[in-house]
């Protein structure tokens, strides 16, 4: 039986994915400017991002004035979680009943909307299947009863797709939005907490895909 405990860090997942979109002639972990880039090829950069957009903001604001920059980001929509307990030794395995879907990135989006537009920008979701490796040694969050998340392995990339232009990331919706519309609307129609589509309406209403043109009982309505 595996032993995760001093096998595995944090960043499994991270550079699985930079290996799985190395190609023979890309280099990692170059130094450009004053940052290590995950990807360098002959085409432009790329940086994986399994974290919050938040640390991405510097580097997009030096870098995408002179170079392409890519954005990739893994959402799980298989994940097997695999529980250890504090000697690293496997106590069970079981398939998570939570799917990642595209809706998901919005969270992270809204973090960088200021760069989306640029010409040299380049968002590209991930779909993986991955294990994620918890640890029930008492470390973790009294939330969650001691548990914590040790590692992230990736098991297979099932699909990758692509943004470039503003208007294409009316494509992250499963939908098709209606000309008017309002965040209580538009959470019925995704199936979405308000909170979710909140972000969503910020998100477009800051890459300029909707505007507000008026209110009513519900609240402020949008128009494509």
């Amino acid at each position: 039986m595996k032993n995760y405990i001093g096998t595995r860090n944090e960043s499994s997942l991270h550079n699985s994915l930079k290996k799985y979109f190395s190609e023979p002639e890309d280099t990692n972990e170059e130094r450009i400017e004053k940052f290590i880039i995950d990807i360098v090829k002959p085409t432009g950069l790329v940086e994986i991002q399994t974290g919050s957009f938040s640390s991405l903001k510097k580097k997009l604001k030096a870098l995408l004035p002179f170079y392409k920059v890519t954005v990739l980001y893994p959402i799980p929509v298989i994940k097997w979680i695999i529980m250890a307990d504090k000697n690293g030794e496997i106590i069970r395995k079981r398939k998570s009943p939570k799917r990642g879907v595209v809706l998901d990135s919005f969270d992270e989006l809204i973090r960088i909307h200021e760069f989306i537009a640029h010409e040299n920008f380049q968002f590209k979701i991930v779909k993986v299947v991955i294990n994620e490796i918890r640890c029930d040694d008492g470390k973790g969050s009294w939330r969650k009863k001691g548990i914590r998340t040790i590692d992230k392995e990736l098991i297979d990339c099932v699909e990758t797709i692509s943004y470039h232009f503003p208007k294409e990331y009316l494509n992250l919706i499963p939908i098709t939005l209606p000309e008017k519309f309002n965040t209580k609307k538009l959470a019925k129609l995704l199936s979405v907490r308000d909170n979710k589509a909140r972000k969503i309406v910020y998100f477009y209403k800051k890459i300029n895909l909707i505007k507000k043109i008026g209110r009513d009982k519900d609240g402020i309505i949008y128009q494509r």
